[in-house]
């Protein structure tokens, strides 16, 4: 037997930035060794305003509430390859080996402006909130491959991958 109504605005802006270069090294006819690395950063920020109106039955405003809100965002990305191919012979036999390692990181600062207004338009409280949001996150991986070829047209690979993910994540909130 109420009503709620919520007008609300919210903008985002967000730029993007990657990088990749590689190198490869021909040690022999039949090694190669290669080296690979990755990178982007993407830093924004988001805006957002909005008014919720509560009414009562007889929708007549009962109280409103101000959300105002806004975010600093970052994320940033490393990685790096080394990877290594032996052709064994000219039957396609052929063992590969590839070690990655990429960091992961974000931070997000957030601020939360919300106030409750009565009817008139008179502040009837307000909430100041504060956000801090790290993150890193860790892999490590390490994977081998080996392929022999069978007889017509087809072949038979296998594989072995190690992998290690470290994540820290912290939610920080303060008033």
């Amino acid at each position: 037997n109420s009503v709620f109504t919520q007008q609300s605005k919210r903008t985002k802006e967000r730029y993007n930035f990657n990088t990749k270069i590689g190198a490869d090294y021909y040690a022999s006819k039949n090694i190669t060794l290669g080296v690979v690395l990755t990178g982007y950063t993407t830093p924004g920020n988001e805006q957002s305003k909005g008014l919720s109106l509560l009414k009562n039955a007889n929708l007549k405003v009962d109280s409103m509430v101000t959300a105002n809100n806004s975010e600093n965002n970052s994320w940033h990305n490393g990685g790096i390859n080394f990877n290594v191919r032996h052709t064994i012979d000219t039957l396609g036999r052929e063992i590969s080996a590839d070690i990655d390692i990429v960091k992961n990181s974000s931070g997000h600062n957030q601020y939360f402006n919300n106030g409750v207004l009565n009817p008139d338009g008179s502040f009837r409280s307000r909430e100041l909130l504060a956000g801090d949001l790290p993150s890193d996150i860790n892999i490590y991986s390490f994977k081998t491959d080996y392929t022999q070829p069978l007889q017509r047209k087809t072949k038979l690979e296998t594989g072995l991958k190690f992998s290690l993910v470290n994540t820290d994540n912290l939610a920080k909130y303060y008033n």
